[in-house]
């Protein structure tokens, strides 16, 4: 299941009015749930609306804590969205760390095998070096021994 960004959003907005709706004392709200609505004078022809009729004068001490109380909330969320992406970032810090470590770890092992490949190279140039001048010696005292009569016996 995929969850979007603001489905999260907007179900903290619609917890956060039921909340509000909760402190609201009972004598001074009326909710009505229905397909179509009036809200402010205006008709809500879709989805289900919500609204508040103030039977009494509206009380100032409680709006001000429900304000507050929102507020509240709202600055949490802040709060927690902040520090979830701060421990996002350290994961990803992290990882990077240990990508570098173990790049760096490859790429010792990888100078190691160049290194071991260079050396290897080298004792094969020498050896071949050393074959050369092995086949040229002996060339040369075959020659010798030719010309003072030997003969091969596997010729």
């Amino acid at each position: 299941m995929i969850v979007r960004k603001h489905d999260n959003f907007f179900s903290f907005l619609l917890q956060s009015f039921l909340f509000l709706l909760l402190l609201t004392p009972q004598s001074k709200r009326k909710v009505n749930f229905a397909k179509k609505q009036k809200v402010g004078g205006k008709s809500l022809s879709s989805g289900v609306g919500l609204e508040l009729n103030y039977c009494e004068k509206h009380d100032l001490e409680v709006s001000e804590d429900t304000e507050k109380n929102f507020a509240e909330l709202l600055s949490e969320e802040l709060k927690l969205r902040e520090t979830e992406a701060l421990e996002s970032q350290q994961r990803a810090d992290m990882a990077l760390l240990e990508a570098k470590k173990i790049t760096s770890q490859y790429q010792k092992e990888a100078d190691k095998c160049n290194s071991g490949m260079e050396t290897c190279e080298e004792a094969r140039e020498k050896a071949e070096a050393v074959l050369l001048a092995q086949k040229r010696l002996t060339a040369m005292w075959e020659s010798r021994a030719r010309r003072r009569g030997w003969t091969s016996l596997f010729y």
